[in-house]
C-alpha cells in the first residue's frame, strides 16, 4: 500500500527466519522417557533425544561433530541453544535438574554433563552388580 509505514512490521532477516525448532512445542510427547538417576535409561533417552535434535535440526547444540551453519545468525544461534536447554531440563527429574542446572551454560555443556554422570555411573553399577 503506497505511503504505509511498513516499519511496525520486522524485515525478514535470519534472527526472525522459520527455524523448526522454534515450532516443537511439546517435546515430551517426542521424548516420552524421563531422565533418572535412580532409573537408568540413560541409552534410550540419548537415542531419543538426539532423534529429535536431528529432526529439528539442532544436533549441533549437542553434537561437536555436527558444525554450526556458517551463515547462522548468533541471535538465532543462541535462541535455539536456548530452546535445546529447555528440551534437556524439561526431560529430566528434578533432582538430576538440580545437579546441572546453570545460567550461564550451553546445551552442549549440559549434555555433557549429563552422559559424564551417566557414564561414572555405569561403572559404579558395574562393580556394584560384581560384588
Amino acid at each position: 500500500m503506497a505511503g504505509s509505514d511498513d516499519s511496525e512490521y520486522p524485515h525478514p532477516t535470519l534472527v526472525n527466519a522459520y527455524h523448526p525448532a522454534l515450532n516443537a512445542t511439546n517435546v515430551n510427547a517426542l521424548i516420552p522417557l524421563t531422565l533418572d538417576v535412580d532409573n537408568v535409561q540413560y541409552s534410550p533417552w540419548a537415542t531419543l533425544f538426539r532423534n529429535t535434535a536431528k529432526v529439528y535440526m539442532v544436533l549441533n547444540h549437542i553434537d561437536p561433530k555436527v558444525t554450526k551453519p556458517k551463515d547462522m545468525d548468533d541471535d538465532l544461534w543462541d535462541r535455539l541453544d536456548a530452546i535445546v536447554l529447555q528440551w534437556l531440563y524439561g526431560t529430566i527429574l528434578k533432582d538430576l535438574l538440580l545437579k546441572v542446572l546453570d545460567d550461564n551454560t550451553s546445551a552442549m555443556d549440559i549434555w555433557n554433563r549429563l552422559c559424564k554422570i551417566f557414564q561414572d555411573n555405569k561403572g559404579t553399577r558395574v562393580v556394584l552388580l560384581e560384588n
